[in-house]
C-alpha cells in the first residue's frame, strides 16, 4: 500500500496529520469532503483548504509528488 511504504509515511509524518475515515461509520464526515470513492486521499492545509486530491491507487513515487506539491503549496499560503 502506497500510504505505508516508509518513505511516503516519513514524508506526510514532516508536515501532515493523517487522519483515517471509516466511511462506512461516517458517511457525514465523508459527504462534507466530497468523498464517494476509496481510496481517497486529501491533502489539506491547516485552515482546512484541499491542496492535493488522490482518489484511487498510484504508487509511492506519485504519492510523493502529491506531497511535495501540497507541501508547496501549503508554504505559500500557510494557514488558508
Amino acid at each position: 500500500m502506497t500510504l505505508s511504504n516508509p518513505q511516503v509515511d516519513a514524508e506526510l509524518a514532516k508536515d501532515f496529520v493523517c487522519v483515517r475515515v471509516n466511511t462506512d461509520r461516517h458517511p457525514e464526515t465523508a459527504g462534507s469532503l466530497g468523498v464517494t470513492y476509496i481510496p481517497d486521499v486529501r491533502l489539506l492545509s491547516s485552515g482546512g483548504k484541499v491542496l492535493e486530491t488522490q482518489i484511487g491507487f498510484i504508487p509511492p513515487p506519485e504519492m510523493l509528488k502529491k506531497i511535495a506539491s501540497a507541501r508547496a503549496k501549503a508554504g505559500s499560503n500557510p494557514g488558508k
